[in-house]
């Protein structure tokens, strides 16, 4: 009777293995980043509306400012601005974003003032969203 493997059913099934893992990492990565930018895009919404109901429960103007790095928002106060929520941008998840420099701003009514329309686009490796935003103060996600 015999116990173990042949040297060649070993390398046999390591050169399996190699193959498998080969055909296989290129998919996971494909879905990483597809998560990622899901992820970011709704986090990019979530902020929009969370900065809309911010400005009409606080019945103050508010801003919302979307940054790579973070995304923040501000309540008018007087003659300045205060601190009222802040995330992590983008970058936290290695995604690429690009749009608009400016913020955006929100009425007491939850309407937005000045630049309202926007479009930003989210960009990590194949994946691909882009956001945009409505003068009404609506945000969705466009595949």
């Amino acid at each position: 009777m015999r116990h173990g493997m042949t040297l060649p059913e070993l390398v046999l099934g390591i050169a399996l293995l190699g193959l498998l893992t080969a055909v296989a990492i290129p998919k996971y990565r494909e879905t990483l980043d597809r998560v990622a930018v899901d992820r970011s895009a709704y986090a990019l919404v979530a902020a929009h509306h969370r900065a809309r109901i911010a400005a009409v429960l606080e019945s103050q103007p508010s801003l919302l400012q979307f940054t790579p790095d973070s995304l923040v928002i501000r309540i008018r106060r007087g003659s300045g601005n205060s601190l009222y929520w802040n995330g992590p941008g983008p970058a936290a998840r290695r995604v690429q974003l690009t749009g608009p420099g400016k913020a955006v701003a929100f009425s007491p009514t939850g309407l937005t003032m000045g630049f309202a329309n926007g479009t930003w686009e989210l960009r990590r490796g194949q994946a691909y969203r882009r956001v945009v935003t409505s003068r009404l103060g609506r945000a969705r996600i466009l595949r």
